[in-house]
């Protein structure tokens, strides 16, 4: 097995280390790290790989780091990090980080808070909007929607209802990762969220955003 330097078999100095030292002998695998001068039939070479790794394992830790901080900065400044936008907003064209009405699933936002504003509950809700037959996210052109594509859900509208983006502002983060390469993530209680006021357009005006709170 041949890679340009260590750092393309893994910067994870331990699982890396794993591979070389125990996985690869055992299946008989020669590797070769071009760059680093590394081959493991050569053992002398095999005393400083360790090291190596480390280093490349540190270095990607830190890269990690200001990546992170770059995106949280840019969230503080509010602007929107996020991959799909809530719906009813959608990215400015002229500026990737900003948020502008949707011209066309703001509507529906506004009908499910004038719903709640009424005294609807969630389900009751729900029951309006597959009713009327409006889909649970922006409608594809040119496709054919089955019937899961007006299945509201309670969970769904308390969400939207809950969401503060839809007032005008910017919740800098929801989630908060357990380790720099780990797929798990705290979720952020709500009260302790970081919220930007006055970041977009609002749909909903605050005084109504409130009262549905």
């Amino acid at each position: 097995m041949i890679t340009k330097d260590l750092s393309r078999l893994g910067r994870n100095y331990i699982e890396s280390g794993s591979y070389m030292e125990v996985f690869f002998p055992e299946h008989n695998v020669r590797y070769i790290a071009i760059t680093d001068n590394y081959d493991s039939l050569n053992k002398q070479e095999m005393d400083i790989a360790p090291f190596k790794n480390i280093l490349n394992d540190m270095y990607s830790r830190d890269i990690s780091k200001k990546v992170l901080a770059g995106r949280m900065t840019r969230s503080r400044q509010g602007k929107f990090c996020g991959g799909q936008p809530p719906l009813g907003l959608m990215r400015d064209p002229d500026d990737n980080g900003h948020l502008i009405i949707d011209p066309e699933t703001a509507p529906i936002i506004r009908r499910i808070f004038d719903l709640a504003l009424d005294g609807f509950g969630n389900m009751k809700i729900c029951k309006v909007l597959m009713e009327e037959r409006i889909p649970i996210t922006r409608m594809q052109t040119g496709t054919n929607c089955d019937v899961n594509y007006y299945a509201w859900s309670g969970s769904r509208i308390s969400t939207i209802l809950r969401n503060p983006f839809y007032k005008g502002a910017h919740v800098v983060c929801k989630t908060h990762q357990k380790g720099i390469r780990s797929n798990t993530y705290n979720i952020i209680p709500r009260e302790q969220r970081e919220v930007i006021e006055d970041c977009h357009e609002a749909i909903i005006p605050k005084t109504e955003w409130d009262k549905v709170q």
